[in-house]
């Protein structure tokens, strides 16, 4: 924190007599919607200085020239510069305009200083302070919604003299006149009353003049303009509101006291405005001095009065003792704790001293943990934890904004803006609900008013090993499942589609078969490395409950064929997937019969391995296959042979337990009559069955399971 602690030394010898000047025209506070200081004195655009970014850009040969206060402002000068920014004010049930200004020469038709007009085709103003023929200052608002209205006023013929600086003050809101202060001093107001808001349009803020057509060329402003101030409250009776505040905590005086500067005094990011106080305050909670912030904010200063010792009461600090402040926010009407922070000296009391300090009220995020794990739970099931959060802080705690980036964790749909007040708790719900078996992770972000952590982080953790789904079609399927059973008995895995008699018979890849019609089984049990052919009566879905497998657990495999598991979760083209028996693989073949016959470097399975289907492979001798448990996709350069088009005329009955593959050769381009056309190889027995066929797209070969 940068501080001219000169100043403050000042303030503090000044304490006494508590003589505080002005030393702004202007500030922005909780009402002004924008500020030109007009102090930039090069370039074409003014700053506004309040949050609220609108833009005065000079025209029509406007400049720079020396304002009052010795800094810049906005010269015309010669009847040829105008000042233009946006729209402002629309639909506002109050309006101040502030701005101070000199001419120096006074023509015979009207000038418009300040104004949003809007006077070419039809339609009035909205509002407007014009220098008028006999040198008066005319001004006028046009009001709209929920009634037509206007409101003017002027003062008296040769008020306004050349080269003579006016501050203009004005002040309107529904159901009051229109007032007018110049230099500090209450003028007049209008006749009548008005009722409404301010004319809603898109015309321009002019500072200056334009040329119009509705009335003619009327002269641009001849003179310099500073200073501008429009604010969405009638500083009028704001004034008149704040002009004999009052102590909202009651002290006594006494004979000794400690002297406090307050560098600055934040509520929730915003400095304390006029009329706010800050009150010191014993262990005790007794007041011992209370501040009341004037027009030039801070440093404020002020005394901690001291305990009277001829009194029996106690009715002020007491030496050593801590000091403690309070604020009182007069907008809100509320006392708010604060947190001093020392800047100079010491924060416990002693006669005659000083200290100064900054004070900061703003609400402070804690949780009772920065991650939530969920533990193991099975797909499809919905676990349910408490997250607490807890506002620290002195001011109100205002949750915006919840996000969680993975779609398995969640929050009640109810959750919108939370606002916890301070010390208060809140619980927060949070679900964990996969779908599938794996570990997942998320993040939540919690954004809040806290200024030092407006967006806080929690880690979520959750895991589904307790069961694959594996879905099954009427007919032979071939299946496989990281998750290794609890019980690898197959009566006990099977035992639902059993009982159900949905299931007909189940192999693996080696010739060992369960058939429950005759209560047969020679399958010693489910393992997780390998996969199985299962034939059903008509859809299911099996689940295997169990645990999840590593990626990477060696497969042991023997020479010839085998059904293996497909461990991964991202799906990957089959030559990446078996790169670690790439040199003893000789065939693959998934359940469509898709196969690859790498002998002579021929395949359509060009649709990536998942999780839940087996594979049927072919090695020349005793292998090891390990998936990598790296993070890996399918390679791009696989996607560019496409599925071809499914068969629909020769159509299949049904998959059966084995088939013989097939590559077709064919010179499609001299034998086809159309080569862009797919025509379709159907086989079939001698009874005239089909069973298999092929969609002859593209340029071949082809391949066909029979």
């Amino acid at each position: 924190m940068k501080r001219c602690f000169k100043s403050i030394a000042v303030l503090i010898g000044l304490l006494m007599s508590a003589q505080i000047a002005l030393s702004v025209p202007f500030r922005v506070d909780r009402y002004t919607e924008a500020y030109w200081s007009c102090d930039e004195n090069q370039g074409n655009v003014a700053t506004d200085l309040s949050e609220n970014h609108h833009v005065l850009r000079l025209s029509n040969g406007a400049t720079w020239g020396e304002a009052r206060s010795g800094e810049s402002g906005f010269f015309m000068g010669n009847r040829n510069g105008m000042i233009r920014g946006g729209t402002i004010a629309n639909g506002w049930p109050a309006l101040t305009l502030e701005f101070s200004f000199q001419l120096a020469n006074i023509g015979d038709r009207e000038m418009y200083i300040i104004s949003r007009c809007r006077w070419h085709d039809e339609g009035d103003p909205s509002f407007y302070a014009i220098v008028v023929q006999n040198r008066s200052l005319y001004c006028g608002i046009y009001l709209n919604q929920p009634r037509q209205g206007y409101v003017s006023l002027s003062t008296d013929p040769g008020f306004v003299e050349n080269n003579t600086w006016y501050d203009v003050q004005l002040s309107w809101s529904d159901g009051q006149p229109l007032r007018l202060v110049l230099n500090g001093e209450y003028i007049t107001r209008s006749q009548n009353v008005g009722n409404g808001v301010v004319r809603t349009g898109d015309d321009a803020l002019m500072v200056g003049n334009e040329n119009v057509e509705r009335y003619g060329d009327f002269p641009l402003v001849n003179g310099l303009i500073d200073e501008i101030r429009i604010s969405r409250v009638n500083r009028f009776l704001l004034e008149e509101e704040d002009e004999d505040p009052e102590f909202h905590w009651e002290f006594t005086s006494t004979d000794n006291s400690m002297m406090i500067v307050v560098d600055e005094a934040i509520i929730d990011g915003e400095e304390l405005e006029r009329g706010d106080q800050i009150g010191v305050f014993t262990p005790e909670d007794i007041c011992a001095g209370v501040v009341i912030i004037e027009e030039d904010g801070f440093p404020a200063g002020f005394a901690a009065w001291g305990d009277d010792d001829v009194t029996e009461e106690i009715d002020g600090f007491q030496a050593d003792e801590e000091l403690q402040f309070r604020l009182w926010d007069a907008s809100e009407e509320c006392e708010v704790a604060t947190e001093a922070e020392i800047i100079r000296g010491e924060l416990n009391y002693e006669t005659n001293s000083g200290v100064v300090v900054s004070l900061d009220s703003h609400p402070q995020i804690e949780l009772d943990r920065n991650s939530v794990g969920f533990g193991e739970v099975e797909p499809m099931e919905v676990v349910e934890n408490t997250l607490t959060i807890c506002n620290e802080g002195h001011t109100d705690l205002i949750i915006s904004e919840l996000v969680i980036e993975d779609d398995v964790f969640g929050l009640p749909e109810d959750e919108d803006q939370i606002i916890l007040e301070p010390y208060q708790d809140y619980d927060l719900i949070v679900s964990f609900s996969p779908e599938e078996c794996g570990d997942f992770d998320g993040i939540l972000t919690i954004v809040s008013n806290d200024p030092d952590n407006e967006e806080t982080v929690v880690e979520l953790h959750g895991s589904s090993t307790g069961s694959m789904l594996l879905p099954l079609q009427r007919g032979w399927n071939m299946i496989s499942s990281p998750v290794a059973p609890i019980d690898d008995d197959l009566t006990v895995i099977l035992q639902d589609m059993i009982d159900r008699e949905n299931l007909i018979i189940i192999k693996d890849g080696i010739g060992h078969f369960s058939y429950p019609i005759d209560n047969f089984n020679n399958i010693e049990g489910w393992d997780f490395r390998y996969g199985y052919k299962v034939k059903v009566e008509s859809d299911d879905t099996l689940s295997i409950f169990g645990s999840m497998e590593e990626v990477d657990t060696p497969i042991p495999l023997s020479q010839g064929w085998q059904i293996v598991s497909y461990l991964p979760e991202n799906q990957l083209h089959y030559s990446e997937a078996f790169e670690s028996i790439e040199d003893e693989l000789l065939f693959v073949r998934d359940a469509e019969g898709r196969f690859a016959w790498i002998e002579i470097g021929f395949s359509n399975m060009d649709t990536p391995m998942q999780r839940g289907q087996g594979y049927f492979v072919k090695v020349s001798e005793d292998a090891e296959l390990v998936y990598s448990s790296e993070e890996r996709v399918a390679n791009e350069g696989h996607e560019k042979n496409q599925p071809y088009p499914l068969p629909s005329h020769f159509v299949p009955e049904m998959r059966t337990q084995s088939c013989m593959n097939i590559v077709i050769e064919w010179d499609k381009k001299s034998n086809c009559r159309s080569p862009n056309s797919h025509p379709e190889l159907g086989v079939f027995t001698v009874e005239n069955k089909c069973i298999g066929s092929v969609s002859l797209a593209g340029n071949g070969p082809w391949g066909i399971a029979v």
